[in-house]
């Protein structure tokens, strides 16, 4: 049998997480997005270094992430 008041205690606690979650949400993906910009503006340069130092960056995410995902 459910026991209906631990469930809505539950959801209570649950819920009072929620506007943190989208707070920091939001944030990440602000930062994400910029962080994003300056990358994509530095691989596209053309001063040589700033686009090598750049691409590197997206290569070593792109490689982490693959990495992840086989182990």
């Amino acid at each position: 049998m459910l026991d209906w008041p631990f469930l809505t205690d539950v959801l209570d606690q649950l819920l009072s997480g929620l506007p943190l979650t989208l707070q920091l949400a939001a944030l990440s993906l602000s930062i994400g997005f910029v962080l994003a910009v300056f990358v994509a503006g530095a691989a596209s340069s053309a001063f040589a270094p700033l686009r090598w130092i750049a691409k590197a960056h997206v290569e070593l995410f792109r490689g982490t992430l693959s990495c992840c995902r086989s182990s």
